[in-house]
């Protein structure tokens, strides 16, 4: 194996190691759960690992972030509580792994008791939060078709005709709806994930924005203003990657993860390019990296928003049938 490399059991896939996510429970892209060793597999390779003064001055030197709570688990077949490693539920008798049941007949829910056990379970609330990304990708390409298709416009100009124009017009405005909406639909994250207070404040900044915007198509606001709506914007995207961020630690696949924290470290990045180009003696340095990071995270965040839905529908599968 190579240093600072761990690999799954089942597949053999190899992953690097870091000491924030040690010790955590990951999901393999074959499906599998696996366990994320404690210490670099590549030192305990090399000759036994650090020492325990070493160890403690290297958690010192790099605090790792704190591991989220693990979820409570649930039964597929009647919602009820189980213990985190309990296989067959105690009170139906159905096996977690193969969905048999051991008794003679299984215990059903009604309609009405069905809903509240999906909801106490956070069925229901991943199933919003689904529906959520899944309306916040469309509202992306919609707002990228609406992007490339102004451009057009104002290239080809006058022979454009009307119904292209109102085409555009309606994309836009189904665009700004989704991008609105789906935040609410994301809300219903559960409880324990620790997500839903990121997902709030980033919502405030955005509304504070848009005030700031409507308030400037009425009356003359200060050049602060506009500072204080982008400054506002840039805080609230953040926040939203890093709901995303800790709604993967939630769901426990390392993949997914990882590529949130790239995610969220390219779009820092994209903010001191962007602030580097507003200084004369920074513009042409600055120019080909924004450009370069801002196609970088616009694809990167559609495919972490389509990895977070596929997950949460694998999720859904596995602990709930």
């Amino acid at each position: 194996m190579a240093p600072g490399f761990f690999q799954c059991a089942f597949c053999g896939k190899s992953f690097r190691w870091k000491p924030e996510i040690a010790g955590r429970a990951a999901k393999c892209k074959c499906g599998k759960k696996i366990h994320i060793p404690e210490t670099d597999p590549g030192e305990d390779a090399a000759g036994g690992g650090a020492s325990a003064l070493g160890a403690a001055l290297d958690s010192l030197a790099s605090p790792t972030a704190p591991v989220p709570a693990a979820r409570q688990p649930f039964c597929r077949a009647c919602r009820r509580p189980m213990k985190p490693d309990a296989v067959i539920c105690l009170e139906c008798g159905v096996n977690q792994q193969t969905g048999e049941a051991l008794a003679a007949e299984v215990e059903t829910l009604s309609a009405d008791e069905r809903k509240k056990a999906d909801w106490e379970s956070g069925v229901a609330g991943l199933k919003f939060v689904r529906a959520g990304l899944w309306c916040n990708l469309v509202g992306l390409l919609l707002y990228l078709a609406v992007v490339i298709g102004t451009i057009v416009l104002a290239q080809r100009g006058a022979s454009v005709g009307a119904a292209a124009q109102v085409a555009i017009a309606l994309a836009a405005l189904l665009a700004i709806g989704c991008l609105w909406v789906s935040p609410f639909f994301c809300l219903m994250v559960p409880k324990d994930s620790g997500a839903r207070g990121l997902l709030w404040a980033a919502i405030g900044c955005f509304t504070f924005n848009v005030c700031l915007v409507f308030a400037g198509a009425v009356i003359e606001l200060p050049p602060l203003a506009g500072l204080a709506g982008l400054f506002s914007s840039l805080v609230g995207t953040l926040l939203l990657l890093m709901f995303l961020l800790r709604l993967a630690e939630y769901l426990e696949y390392g993949q997914v993860i990882e590529d949130a924290e790239k995610l969220i470290r390219a779009f820092i990045g994209l903010i001191f390019c962007g602030f580097a180009l507003l200084l004369p003696c920074f513009q042409c340095l600055a120019l080909v990296p924004f450009v370069v990071l801002l196609l970088y995270v616009t694809i990167a965040y559609a495919l972490l928003i389509l990895s977070l839905a596929r997950t949460i529908s694998v999720s859904l599968r596995e602990d709930f049938g």
